[in-house]
């Protein structure tokens, strides 16, 4: 399933405050410890999803879950060694490859760099990791007509979305 799309939506300057970290304005953490994060992906995001296509939908979402569980656990592991530095390593790479990708125009770089699933997906995990934060995940099975205000229809109908929140705090101990 190649239409898929993925952001964070708490906290909502979450855009500005990536591209500030990696201008080096901002220190890592760049999200509090008593912040709420939150992040979604949306399948099926350009046609929907067709009933043959939802199985493997589902299979999608579930192997993100079980990714992201991964990465949380291992980063989680080495939290301690988070610095700075090697956070902004991590996301600067990444803007190496966007520009080495060449597709968009100069002026367009900070958006897709600042909504970048890579970037977003590591920020998510980082945050939950460092301040080792418990989190859970809700996958919305397609969505009716019904179930969907009428302005949103065109986007969300027969769409799946699957929901992930930071929600309490493990250990307040992250240093």
């Amino acid at each position: 399933m190649t239409d898929s799309y993925m952001g964070i939506f708490v906290p909502a300057d979450i855009s500005s405050r990536i591209l500030n970290f990696i201008d080096g304005k901002l220190e890592f953490p760049i999200i509090s410890e008593h912040e709420l994060m939150a992040t979604f992906y949306l399948f099926g995001k350009d046609y929907g999803i067709s009933n043959s296509d939802l199985l493997t939908a589902v299979d999608l979402a579930k192997r993100t879950v079980s990714q992201l569980d991964r990465e949380i656990k291992a980063f989680t592991e080495t939290a301690s060694r988070m610095s700075t530095e090697s956070v902004r390593e991590v996301y600067n790479r990444r803007v190496l490859q966007l520009h080495a990708e060449g597709s968009s125009q100069s002026h367009e770089m900070p958006h897709k760099i600042s909504r970048d699933p890579t970037i977003l997906s590591a920020c998510y995990v980082q945050h939950i990791a460092y301040y080792k934060q418990k989190y859970f995940f809700e996958l919305f099975p397609q969505l009716n007509k019904e179930q969907i205000p009428l302005d949103l229809q065109t986007r969300l109908f027969r769409r799946m979305v699957l929901v992930g929140y930071s929600h309490q705090i493990a250990n307040k101990n992250h240093n």
